[in-house]
């Protein structure tokens, strides 16, 4: 996820980096990864370099927020 036109998900904001955070499945979990981005990656307003995600966490990537949910768990 981030600014760059390469990504998956693409955040148009400056706020965000080009490659800023990356979503991982390991296992049955699903994992989020800052890429070292500057303006820092946060799950529920925590500030992370990678976490475990749960269903309805928080995820903000520069100034856009949005809310983590596996469909059909």
């Amino acid at each position: 996820m981030g600014r760059s036109p390469d990504n998956d998900i693409i955040l148009r904001d400056p706020a965000t980096s080009g490659h800023h955070a990356r979503l991982e499945r390991r296992g049955d979990q699903f994992w989020v990864v800052d890429l070292g981005s500057t303006n820092g990656t946060f799950v529920n307003g925590e500030s992370i370099q990678e976490k475990q995600l749960n269903q309805g966490d928080r995820l903000t990537l520069g100034q856009n927020s949005v809310h983590f949910a596996v469909l059909g768990a």
